[in-house]
């Protein structure tokens, strides 16, 4: 035998062993894929890809795509989404030429190839490739999946309502309970009958049943349609009916009707039910970022190790985390770096926005105002956010500016709030109409804090300090409140009452203890008793928010900002 026929026929027997070798490895690969051993499929996948390719028109190459396909499936889980999304278009393209046409092994399905690139570029932040992506699969053969993934960006990132309503239909066509396509429509300004007949219209009465009025699902749903709708009063009745029906609510449905609370101003009942909840389920983190920003540093330090531990790969968390920075020390710099790990994860959310315009305002930097704004076109009901926008407008005397913005864009805010709104931007220059808008916010609601105070202020300035005094007792006798008792010591102190000022301080701490701005002026008044000269630590610039008759101080710029900060 010669020397070439000698090395032909060794090269066909390693051809066929190779052959054996393979058969063998992918039938172990798929039962690995199978168990979800994602490591050991990542691992053996490098390994068959790269001395399978030889072998692709064997008996095995058939199965070459569906290799491709797990082996990216397991970089995805390794979150190696870029590698993975390289592995997707080669299983692809082996997929597309039409290699795997075998009916022992049929190759993967294009589109759901297509859907997993696109959530590697959802991943990579490429809303535009995934978008391209997802429209590249034909209308026919989109799943609910793919319609409502199409929606969410057309919503989101492109802000073509037109076009997301259209694909939140066909998601909500094709399956009945995608609840994410109904609140997209909902928010979109789509009517709940409408949703609900879509949801309806091509389901038998079996399935349709469950929509039916009067079910714990459609009442779910009718609660969804008051807050697309900003209508949070009603939401809040319609969920306090559910519950009266025996409808037990979960952790997240108690969140989201704790947010609707503070939207209505009702800030210490929305604390109490957070806390519920969270103490309910501590790993939910449904606007947690909302509740953060009502807590001072204290109960910060304890809660955001806890949405830590829960998920750090929700913006949530590292919210709670810039707040207690910012609580700590206004001009911490660690909190800029919690927010830009949060905005890395969401962009698009208006606690983060506002807390980044909330830390440039207390630096004096620039920009404040634009996130300001950028919060109230991301959360037409965000009221602090208005407030701050208002009273930059009041400082500059821009009335009218403030009156339009007021008018035209806080619509959308309960009545008592945007009457207060006019009187804070005409407290400058129209005290009269001021204090007419002012009690007309206190008429509405009758628990208005910030309105009651405000107005105190308002007489503050006109030197009418005992009606001050009697504005805040009176307050006091429905609510108590640690701010409103620090209020009324600083208008006591201006009339030289000094025990009856260091009563009112006490009750503030009593009801407050971390309230930081009683407790300056507690210990100043504690001077001044005992006959220290340090009367003129109640400065004009409100830290104390004392002074003298001659002296009246201006609370207006920065109390605002120590009361968010727990002060």
């Amino acid at each position: 035998m010669t020397f070439a026929l000698q090395s032909t026929c060794v090269r066909l027997k390693m051809a066929g062993k190779s052959e054996d070798l393979v058969g063998n490895v992918l039938r172990h690969f798929f039962s690995l894929e199978q168990e979800g051993q994602c490591g050991s499929v990542r691992m053996l996948g490098d390994l068959l890809i790269a001395n399978s390719r030889p072998l692709e028109l064997c008996s095995h190459g058939n199965q070459f795509s569906k290799v491709l396909l797990s082996y990216a499936d397991s970089l995805y889980s390794d979150l190696q989404f870029r590698r993975a999304l390289h592995f997707y278009k080669e299983a692809l393209q082996v997929a597309q030429t039409g290699q795997d046409n075998t009916t022992e092994c049929a190759p993967p399905s294009v589109c759901e190839v297509r859907w997993r690139m696109y959530q590697c570029h959802m991943k990579l932040k490429e809303k535009q490739e995934a978008l391209d992506m997802l429209t590249s699969i034909p209308l026919k053969q989109r799943d609910s999946k793919v319609a409502l993934g199409l929606g969410k960006l057309y919503h989101h990132f492109k802000n073509e309502s037109r076009e997301a309503k259209i694909c939140y239909k066909q998601a909500l066509s094709m399956s009945p309970l995608a609840l994410e396509a109904a609140i997209g429509l909902l928010s979109l300004g789509v009517a709940l009958s409408e949703v609900v007949f879509i949801s309806r219209s091509l389901h038998c009465e079996e399935e349709g049943g469950i929509l039916t009025p009067g079910t714990w699902l459609y009442s779910w749903l009718e609660v969804q349609a008051y807050i697309a709708r900003h209508e949070y009063s009603g939401a809040v009745s319609k969920m306090n009916f559910i519950a009266q029906q025996g409808f037990l609510a979960s952790a997240e449905m108690n969140c989201q009707l704790a947010w609707c609370l503070t939207k209505l101003g009702r800030t210490d009942t929305a604390k109490d039910l957070f806390a519920s909840a969270h103490a309910h389920d501590p790993y939910t983190l449904t606007h947690m970022d909302t509740y953060s920003r009502l807590l001072n540093h204290a109960s910060l330090l304890k809660l955001t190790p806890r949405l830590l531990y829960a998920s750090p790969d929700h913006h949530q968390p590292w919210v709670a985390k810039a707040w207690e920075a910012t609580k700590e020390e206004p001009f911490n710099t660690r909190n800029r770096v919690f927010l830009h790990k949060a905005n890395s994860i969401e962009p698009r959310n208006a606690e983060m926005t506002f807390l980044q315009g909330f830390i440039l305002k207390a630096k004096r930097e620039s920009g404040w105002l634009m996130h300001f704004k950028k919060t109230i076109h991301l959360d037409p009901t965000f009221f602090e956010a208005f407030e701050s926008v208002i009273e930059m407008y009041r400082d500059q005397s821009q009335e009218r500016v403030a009156l339009t913005l007021i008018r035209t864009l806080a619509k959308k805010l309960p009545l008592s709030r945007q009457y207060y709104l006019e009187g804070l931007a005409l407290s400058k220059q129209n005290k009269t109409k001021a204090r007419l808008a002012l009690e007309r916010s206190i008429e509405s609601e009758g628990h208005f804090e910030k309105a009651v105070v405000e107005l105190a202020k308002l007489y503050i300035s006109e030197k009418n300090i005992a009606k001050a005094i009697e504005t805040l007792t009176s307050q006091l006798e429905v609510r108590t409140s640690a701010n409103l008792h620090c209020e009324l010591g600083d208008c006591l102190v201006k009339l030289s009452r000094l025990p009856e000022a260091e009563e009112q301080f006490r009750l503030a701490l009593g009801l407050e203890k971390d309230h930081k701005r009683a407790r300056k002026n507690l210990d100043t008044t504690n001077q001044l008793v005992s006959g220290h000269p340090a009367f003129s630590n109640f400065s004009d610039d409100g830290e104390y928010g004392g002074g003298s008759d001659e002296s009246i101080p201006d609370l207006s710029g920065e109390h605002y900002d120590q009361e968010m900060l727990g002060y």
